[in-house]
């Protein structure tokens, strides 16, 4: 109990910012682990100290209605569960309902390391001013990053802006970074409209803009596609956000390519959308409301059930290697339940089922082969 309570008051002083400057630069540390990126490169992982990691959770639960409302209406990807899967759904549900207008998926370069704290840190006062002390704590002060090389070298390295790496405030932060900028973009498209000579009432229902944390989906009239862009760039410079153009992507289900659009913008066989989907192909009908078909769907989901048949393969030969007793199956079946199934569960639950039923079967049958190989 003694230890608990000394606990409790090193966690309270730390969440008032209440430490001395030697403790906080320690806390602010965050250890890095490089892991290969595909298709090649290095994507760095942070973890940041286990004490920091746990106040910081504590109190984004205690503070978590507040911190949902502060991200606004846009974001989908903080302080909302299952926000990737609304989205799927929304995109298909308003491009029914709208097929002519066109979606513009936005593609920010190194989101969260550019993000400006600064902007964050007013916003975040702005929701939560009670946490202003322990966000500015962290925020106003460089973040050291420590990186082991192959050789045993140690190197320091220091980064003044962006979210930290490894710190659960991070994606709040982002967020709450974002809200205003993606009001201005939302505002900044419908004025334009306006100036073209649509109605405000008009201009309201024919912009949309959606946000799963860094991921930017805008819906817009064929009209102004070329428009989105410029506009967002304008929009998140705030922030520090900086749109990498060669890898934003515009479709409609109903709409051939307007005119004045940059090469490689068009994407005529449809958009992946946070791992998911929407594209065209011969067929519509109830369980379809998009025209899906083979380019954009079914080639997907034949590449994801080839990845899951792969790593099902590797999965079976470690249990193989493994010594033979019973850890050996549990140790192989946890990575199976915990690792493997979720971009699969994701397309289950974001495809309608008429199109995903064959690909389920599959997925069935080739989980129950290793299942019966692992026991």
């Amino acid at each position: 109990p003694a230890a608990r309570e000394s606990v409790a008051r090193v966690a309270d002083r730390v969440a008032a910012a209440d430490v001395p400057e030697e403790a906080a630069d320690a806390l602010a540390a965050v250890c890095l682990h490089p892991l290969k990126k595909k298709p090649e490169g290095i994507r760095p992982i942070g973890a940041g100290e286990s004490l920091r990691r746990l106040i910081g959770r504590a109190l984004l639960a205690e503070n978590a209605a507040a911190l949902a409302e502060g991200v606004g209406r846009h974001q989908l990807g903080a302080g909302l569960k299952g926000g990737g899967e609304k989205l799927a759904h929304l995109v298909r549900a308003t491009a029914e309902a709208r097929p002519t207008d066109v979606w513009v998926a936005l593609d920010l370069s190194n989101a969260f390391g550019t993000m400006l704290r600064e902007p964050a840190l007013a916003e975040a006062e702005q929701v939560v001013p009670a946490l202003a002390d322990y966000l500015g704590m962290f925020l106003l002060r460089d973040t050291r990053y420590r990186l082991v090389r192959s050789s045993g070298q140690t190197v320091w390295m220091r980064a003044g802006e962006g979210a930290e790496q490894g710190d659960v405030w991070g994606p709040i932060l982002y967020s709450l970074a974002l809200r205003p900028c993606v009001a201005r973009l939302e505002e900044d498209l419908r004025q334009q409209l306006q100036h073209w000579g649509w109605s405000e009432e008009a201009s309201r229902g024919a912009v949309g803009v959606s946000a799963y944390l860094d991921d930017l989906v805008i819906r817009v009239p064929p009209e102004l596609t070329a428009q989105v862009v410029p506009a967002a760039g304008r929009a998140l410079g705030p922030m520090g956000g900086r749109l990498n153009a060669s890898k934003c992507h515009a479709w409609s289900p109903g709409t051939a390519e307007p005119p004045g659009l940059p090469v490689g913008l068009w994407q005529p066989n449809g958009l992946l959308l946070l791992g998911t989907p929407h594209g065209e192909g011969p067929s519509r009908g109830e369980d379809a409301p998009l025209p899906l078909g083979q380019t954009a769907v079914s080639g997907h989901l034949s590449k994801t059930l080839a990845a899951y048949r792969a790593f099902l393969a590797g999965l079976e030969q470690v249990a193989r290697d493994a010594p033979p007793k019973g850890p050996r199956v549990q140790s192989a079946t946890l990575p199976l339940r915990l690792c493997g199934q979720g971009k699969a569960t994701h397309l289950l639950r974001t495809l309608p089922p008429a199109l995903t039923r064959e690909f389920a079967e599959d997925l069935d049958a080739a989980t129950e082969q290793t299942l019966e190989s692992l026991c």
